[in-house]
């Protein structure tokens, strides 16, 4: 099967968003005037990672898929900004506005002569939502989103974006060993909430060059300590391998390299592995992520901006979605109590001025609350039509600890509603939240159990 591979491109900002078009890969051939896309399955893949993370599973799923007899699927696999071949973009730098880059993207190929690609657009969610009455006159496709790890938590925000504006949900949204409520405390997080206030304008930026690139720029280094702690610890980041762990240590590999680059890609892995402590088949996956040097330089350097990768990093701990699990979708009802601010949240807090903490901690917490209202009325109106989003949840069994068994137990007890209000549904309804264990996997399931992997996202795409 032909892989297509595209670079970001520019296309035309609108309302405030300027952002390339997404890099990404069709596993498979790219839809044309003469085989429009019939069905889309859309691969996001997580923190320092790719769109060649996903070529071989968005392959397989699609293969097992016209095996039971659904042909016509289409695959695509992004780069996140500031990720591999695409752009950093604008600041804020969170979950929510790479959810914005996806669909602005799905927009621009749609555009750009790739029929049957799902209407709707990243910009401003006023946009959005003008955009939604011509979206919905658009032949609906299938479409499935399926995340691993970050990409999971943004394959939310996508729904619930989707959902704000009147756009249909995916047919089935899989989170890969994804948490959907916050890594952090919700007191945490609203602390973190208050500091992208304070820090104005360019608070959580990282920027998009220079120091701010490196992660040492001034502004966002205030929403950084606790990350930086948490890696600090060198015995306990080498044993687990954490992602604070591994993105400090790729940033300081690559600060120590002549103009932040290697010999070879080889050269990068053993920097990584030999002084760094990351485990071969990590480093090999990183290094994954590199391009040649501009001339008349000779080596390669790692394609990532890691300054705003840690602020994408940052978003993603505290970003929580986890109401999308929950009968009738009630914020109230979240486990741990008042949600923290999201990926919106924190982008409207990070550009108003602000007079003091006092005055940023009240900011960010009404921009939360006004979030919060907004996306519980979207998802419980979307829910009395019959919409909300239906939600996979995939668990590396080895990464059990890495979930904590608290996160676990609220996710079996999502699960179980769902069952309970399927149940009661009658009809054959099916549960709107699945949750499964692949025990022999670890975090990477797609790269520890593929065929797994496979067989419980691929009937999916199967006829309904």
């Amino acid at each position: 099967m032909r892989m297509v591979v595209v670079r970001a491109s520019p296309i035309a900002p609108r309302r405030g968003r300027s952002l390339a078009v997404l890099a990404h890969r069709w596993a498979g051939p790219a839809p044309t005037a003469d085989a429009p896309c019939e069905r889309l399955l859309v691969c996001l893949h997580g923190i320092l990672g790719s769109k060649a993370n996903w070529a071989s599973p968005a392959r397989q799923i699609v293969a097992a898929a016209a095996r039971a007899g659904a042909g016509g699927w289409h695959a695509l696999c992004v780069d996140h900004r500031a990720h591999a071949d695409s752009p950093a973009g604008h600041a804020p730098h969170t979950v929510d506005a790479c959810a914005a880059d996806v669909l602005e993207t799905l927009a621009a190929l749609r555009a750009a002569g790739h029929p049957g690609l799902p209407g709707g657009g990243g910009a401003a969610d006023e946009a959005l939502a003008d955009r939604a009455a011509a979206a919905g006159r658009a032949r609906a496709i299938p479409l499935v989103v399926v995340g691993h790890s970050f990409g999971g938590k943004v394959a939310l925000a996508l729904a619930e974006r989707r959902l704000r504006c009147g756009l249909a949900p995916a047919a089935d949204t899989w989170l890969v060993d994804s948490q959907p409520g916050p890594a952090a405390s919700s007191a945490y997080a609203a602390a973190y909430a208050a500091a992208l206030a304070a820090a104005g304008g360019g608070g959580g930026d990282g920027g998009g060059g220079g120091a701010a690139a490196s992660g040492s720029g001034a502004q966002c280094a205030q929403v950084h300590a606790e990350l930086e702690a948490e890696a600090a610890d060198a015995d306990a980041g080498r044993a687990s391998q954490s992602v604070a762990f591994v993105l400090a240590a790729v940033e300081r590999a690559v600060g120590r390299a002549r103009r932040g680059g290697f010999d070879s890609r080889g050269a990068l892995e053993g920097t990584l592995v030999g002084e760094e402590g990351l485990s071969p088949a990590l480093a090999q996956w990183i290094a994954q992520s590199c391009r040649p040097l501009p001339p008349p330089a000779s080596g390669v350097a790692l394609a990532h901006e890691l300054g705003v990768v840690r602020c994408l990093l940052r978003s993603y701990r505290t970003a929580d979605f986890s109401h999308l699990l929950l009968p009738g979708a009630r914020l109230a009802d979240s486990p741990g109590g008042a949600a923290p601010a999201r990926g919106g949240a924190e982008g409207d807090a990070a550009r108003r001025p602000v007079r003091g903490a006092a005055a940023a901690a009240a900011a960010a917490a009404a921009a939360a609350a006004a979030a919060e209202a907004e996306a519980e009325a979207a998802v419980e109106a979307a829910g009395a039509a019959g919409r909300a989003p239906r939600l996979g949840v995939i668990v590396g069994g080895r990464n059990r600890d890495g979930w904590g068994e608290a996160a676990l137990q609220r996710l079996r007890a999502a699960a179980a509603a769902s069952e309970a209000e399927a149940a009661a549904a009658g009809g054959g309804a099916k549960p709107r939240v699945r949750v499964a264990v692949i025990e022999g996997a670890g975090h990477n399931v797609h790269v520890d159990d593929l065929t797994g992997l496979v067989r419980l996202v691929a009937p999916s795409l199967f006829p309904a």
